[in-house]
């Protein structure tokens, strides 16, 4: 049976974006997981763009042999063995750190570990913004751009060091990639999410060898491949922030993305009002338009938590999970399964906006929910957290009486009391059709 009545959107407003780009960037499953994948093939596309990748162009003409006396086709085929070398080089990467995702995502509850992975990434940061530079020993690279001979053999060979030349550019979105892939996602998602990169990434060598005459055509190498440097700088400092909002107060969280709306609006336009130009006029209203933007939504007033009413009016949550799960299979209701810890920000968003909404409240007499304290990391909650493969907090599991996972339902992250109905009632019609089955 489905639940009845709509949730209201109370505390959402304040993160109504931010949840969005979480559902995606969170999302294993489904049409979050496609947009997460077209994200970071336009990543791979912008990366292209880069100064690192530039001298790599002369290297792919002289072993694609590209002319005008060798057929569109082949040098296409050459291209595209090319391009899958360079995708075989970063999926092995993504294999590798999706394989460490449960070790990853256990430290990923320690809240050391957290700021560790924050000053990295701006680190990383920095080093797009030109403070200091993130390349490789120049005699690697330089040997790595001769490797390889004639033939598919040679694209394929230089292919899969053209990634290593590039890594002074590459290098820090790479490593924003792993991480995610690390904490959030499966072996072969991690595997679909580097090679979406590398095909972004290889989509300028894919045209350049196929056809040759189009280089003379290429915008020259200046200003404005730096520009797509910052871009990445400054969103390596917005992911940097975002793991620190496990830690941090909402009030210096507010004034954190105060300073990325300031540094965005500086990077779009802030900067070109220091020089003279025709476009400099447009420059400076988007920046000032993306600066008003940005300051509404970092200090638009959260939404205030009527503590009265969430002691009053919540989700009743068991903490037993074996004893839920009997419950649950004796009662033919399913299980909604929250593992959470006091440090976790999105966790105490989820009870305080979204478990105290009055429809999920009453929807919730249709489930019997567990929650999971991971907060001193107890040897049930490791147990629980293995079983699930519960690779960060907040994740939220749908388990259908018979102990079947809906996965396509999981919640990792801050979601809005109408959206969490809506998953409450596709759960509900998902093991009913599935008790259904059992029972025919």
């Amino acid at each position: 049976a489905a639940c009845d009545g709509s949730a209201s959107n109370a505390g959402a407003g304040a993160t109504g974006i931010v949840a969005w780009v979480e559902s995606i960037l969170a999302g294993a499953e489904g049409s979050s997981f496609l947009a997460f994948l077209a994200i970071v093939f336009l990543g791979g596309l912008a990366s292209s763009l880069t100064p690192c990748v530039y001298p790599m162009i002369p290297i792919t003409i002289s072993v694609i042999g590209a002319s005008s006396d060798q057929g569109k086709l082949k040098s296409f085929s050459l291209s595209l063995v090319y391009v899958l070398g360079i995708a075989a080089t970063y999926t092995v990467l993504g294999l590798a750190a999706a394989y460490s995702g449960s070790l990853f995502g256990g430290m990923m509850q320690n809240p050391w570990v957290i700021i560790g992975v924050s000053v990295v990434f701006f680190a990383l940061a920095a080093a797009m913004f030109g403070f200091y530079e993130f390349a490789l020993p120049s005699s690697l690279t330089t040997k790595a751009s001769m490797m390889g001979g004639g033939g598919y053999g040679g694209a394929f060979v230089v292919g899969t060091v053209a990634g290593v030349v590039a890594a002074p550019c590459t290098g820090p979105i790479v490593a924003l990639l792993l991480v995610k892939i690390a904490s959030d996602y499966t072996v072969m998602q991690g595997v679909a999410i580097m090679l979406a990169y590398s095909l972004g990434l290889g989509q300028i060598f894919l045209v350049i060898g196929t056809f040759a005459g189009i280089i003379g055509s290429l915008p020259r190498s200046g200003a404005w491949m730096v520009e797509v440097k910052h871009v990445f700088g400054v969103v390596m400092v917005a992911v940097g922030i975002w793991y620190l909002g496990q830690l941090i107060p909402a009030a210096i969280m507010s004034g954190l993305w105060v300073g990325v709306a300031l540094l965005v609006a500086w990077e779009a336009g802030g900067r070109m009002a220091l020089v003279k130009g025709p476009r400099k006029a447009g420059r400076v209203a988007l920046a000032a338009v993306l600066l008003l933007a940005g300051l509404y939504f970092a200090l638009k007033p959260a939404p205030v938590v009527d503590e009265t009413a969430v002691a009053e009016q919540h989700v009743t949550w068991g903490s037993d999970h074996e004893q839920g799960a009997t419950l649950a299979a004796q009662a033919g209701k399913p299980m909604i399964v929250d593992f959470t810890a006091d440090w976790c920000a999105a966790c105490k968003e989820l009870e305080h906006f979204t478990y105290t909404d009055p429809a999920v409240v009453q929807c919730s007499a249709e489930f019997v929910p567990v929650m999971v304290d991971g907060t001193d990391k107890t040897p049930e909650f490791e147990r629980l957290r293995k079983h699930y493969k519960v690779r960060g907090l907040p994740a939220v599991y749908f388990v259908c009486p018979e102990g079947e996972v809906v996965g396509d339902l999981t919640l990792k992250g801050f979601e809005p009391a109408d959206s969490f109905l809506a998953k409450m009632n596709r759960a509900l019609a998902a093991c009913g059709t599935a008790a259904a089955a059992t029972e025919g």
